[in-house]
């Protein structure tokens, strides 16, 4: 999935490059781009954005995206701040040919305007604020990143007197430079990925919700106290994925199991224990590929939290909602090696200051590249199987916990069968686990379960290719029927 990440990443290249063809050459921040910061102290990754932008005279100003800054007294404690990491607002100057960094005064942070000359001769000085001078001491080509999302480009390198570094790209903006959340010289350095726009930033749908009909998804929920009181389990199966010019729209099947323990003679869980199993239902679910907006109407479980970036926040219908610095998951197999992405509910404690939850891992909800959500506040992804396009599954965790969710003819079928690619363009391949005992029937069904095509297999098969030229796209079955036993079916999502 990092690869996955990277490779979108890629297509980023070709828009940055026309937009500094354009007359945004040097431009630490450009409009309509997320930008990737490590803090050099630690694995976090900040992400910030431009928001807004206006017109001062001959000077164009943009603001950045508001968050929610530390306020230092403890890693808990955060309050609402028009400053970002590198400031509040980005003033570009034509006349001067320069930019300026401006930090709006507030509650710990004294208003400041940083000046930046990238253009300007090499060698040469400049007031950068009222304190500090800034020098130009080099400018000249770089290769920068991590393969395969490499890039090579002008990179000027800018040193203030009191030794903070700034570099900046021609094309790809600001690499390298303090944080005005510190007094000490942490330096931020360009991610492994160039600046992109949402559609293929880690926060895509596309890069999160990556998921193909079949593929099953676990979550559990259980009590790790010293008197466990409860465990439940649900399983979601993706019938039907389908990806439309503003949204990706997936139908699945799900079911749940409910455990509550308890007893007579004051027992910690309550009196009563029981068991209940939801019936299987089929539900949707449907987001924007576009940048979502997130309201106080929004529910803070859908999946609109993707809007947010680092510390970037909104109200929802129960809480503030904040996104938290994207990471690198490790352990277990649904986190390690995957980038993690997540939101904290906050609540107000005074003074304009707002902290977690009690339970702070239970107000966390958690996204993992390729998998979607890891944890859905009190529930964890604990097993998951994916197809891969190469036909085969990735599976990570055990399903025996859900051995009793979603029994049905095609999962019998999975476990004999393989279908891919699914979704299917012109054609789809049937691999068989076991030789066919005998000539066998293989039949292509449409949604209402009428036969379309049908085809023998000679005895000994293991494979069969299943045509769809000529269909028209939509949601079909492949059935295949083997001597002396039920129908083996899968769903085959074809697409034009």
């Amino acid at each position: 999935m990092k690869h996955l990440y990277r490779l979108l990443a890629l297509a980023g290249l070709a828009a940055l490059a026309h937009s500094a063809a354009h007359g945004q050459d040097w431009r630490p921040f450009r409009p309509g781009l997320i930008y990737s910061y490590n803090w050099s102290t630690t694995n976090a990754t900040h992400t910030l954005r431009l928001d807004s932008a206006y017109v001062a005279g001959t000077d164009s100003v943009y603001t950045f995206n508001r968050v929610m800054r530390p306020t230092g007294v403890n890693t808990f404690q955060f309050r609402p701040s028009r400053n970002n990491i590198l400031g509040g607002r980005l003033i570009c100057r034509p006349a001067q040919r320069e930019y300026a960094l401006e930090t709006v005064a507030e509650i710990g942070m004294a208003a400041q305007t940083l000046i930046l000359r990238p253009r300007a001769a090499v060698g040469s000085s400049w007031a950068a604020t009222p304190l500090l001078t800034a020098t130009l001491t080099s400018r000249g080509q770089r290769t920068w990143g991590v393969a395969p999302a490499t890039f090579t480009d002008s990179v000027a390198t800018i040193t203030l007197s009191n030794g903070r570094v700034f570099e900046l790209s021609r094309s790809y903006g600001l690499l390298r430079g303090p944080s005005n959340w510190t007094s000490t010289a942490v330096d931020l350095l360009q991610g492994n990925t160039v600046p992109v726009p949402y559609q293929q930033s880690i926060y895509s749908p596309l890069v999160q919700l990556d998921f193909q009909p079949g593929d099953e998804l676990g979550y559990a929920a259980e009590d790790y106290g010293a008197f466990p009181c409860y465990r439940d389990y649900e399983l979601r199966r993706i019938l039907t994925r389908q990806q439309t010019a503003d949204s990706l729209i997936y139908t699945y099947l799900t079911q749940t199991e409910y455990n509550r323990a308890g007893g007579p003679n004051n027992n910690p869980c309550g009196p009563t224990a029981y068991y209940n199993l939801t019936s299987p239902r089929v539900e949707r679910l449907a987001v924007p590929l576009r940048r979502p907006a997130l309201t106080r109407q929004s529910d803070y479980l859908s999946h609109a939290s993707l809007s947010l970036l680092t510390y970037e926040y909104a109200w929802t219908t129960n809480a503030l909602l904040m996104g938290e610095a994207v990471r690198s998951g490790s352990g277990s197999c649904q986190l390690n090696g995957r980038l993690l992405v997540a939101y904290a509910r906050m609540y107000g404690a005074g003074a304009g200051i707002y902290t977690y939850g009690v339970d702070a891992a239970g107000g966390t909800h958690e996204y993992a590249v390729g998998v979607g959500e890891t944890r859905r506040f009190y529930w964890l992804l604990q097993y998951y199987r994916k197809l891969l396009p190469n036909g085969s599954y990735a599976t990570c965790g055990t399903r025996t916990n859900f051995n009793t969710l979603l029994p049905s003819r095609e999962a019998r079928s999975a476990a004999r069968l393989q279908l891919y690619p699914n979704p299917a363009t012109h054609e789809a391949t049937l691999r068989l686990q076991q030789p066919t005992p005998a000539e066998t029937s293989l039949t292509l069904l449409d949604a209402l379960g009428r036969q379309v095509r049908q085809q023998r297999l000679d005895r000994g098969a293991t494979q069969a290719t299943v045509p769809l030229t000529g269909l028209s796209a939509g949601l079909y079955v492949v059935q295949l029927q083997l001597p002396g036993e039920a129908p083996l079916v899968l769903r085959l999502q074809h697409v034009e």
